[in-house]
This record gives structure tokens, C-alpha cells and sequence, in this order.
């Protein structure tokens, strides 16, 4: 089976919406929360005009951010 990591969390929202994805220090996230904050970031992606054909790059450091914006670009 050939998954990006985008696909295996959307899969991931229908099935585990309530328990843990993702745990940073004190902060803990579902992965329906997740999924909200993917949602609202993927609403503005579009809104700004981002494309499938579109290039984006994500510099960011091992935080769920850059969980959120991968899957949100995907989402596009």
C-alpha cells in the first residue's frame, strides 16, 4: 500500500477522532483537533488562491504545525 502521509492522517481523522495524535510537552491533541485546525488552515490556502499545480515549501522544526500544514496543503 502506497500512502503520503497526508493520506494516512485524513484516513486517521474518520477513524480515531478522539484519541491522541499528537503530544508536545504539555500540550496533547486529538486527532479531531487536529483535523479542525487542518481544516481552517486548508480554508485559507484556498481563500489566498493556492492551487493544486502550486509549489509550497515548509521549513519548520518537529512541531504539529508542520503536520497540519502538510495535510491542509494536500487538502487543496
Amino acid at each position: 500500500m502506497n500512502m503520503t502521509i497526508a493520506a494516512m492522517f485524513l484516513k486517521s481523522f474518520r477513524h480515531f477522532r478522539d484519541r491522541e495524535c499528537v503530544v508536545e510537552g504539555e500540550k496533547r491533541l486529538t486527532y479531531g483537533e487536529i483535523e479542525r485546525r487542518v481544516h481552517r488552515l486548508a480554508t485559507v490556502f484556498q481563500s489566498r488562491g493556492l492551487q493544486k499545480e502550486n509549489r509550497v515549501a515548509i521549513l519548520s522544526a518537529n512541531r504539529q504545525e508542520c503536520i497540519e500544514l502538510e495535510v491542509a496543503v494536500r487538502m487543496r
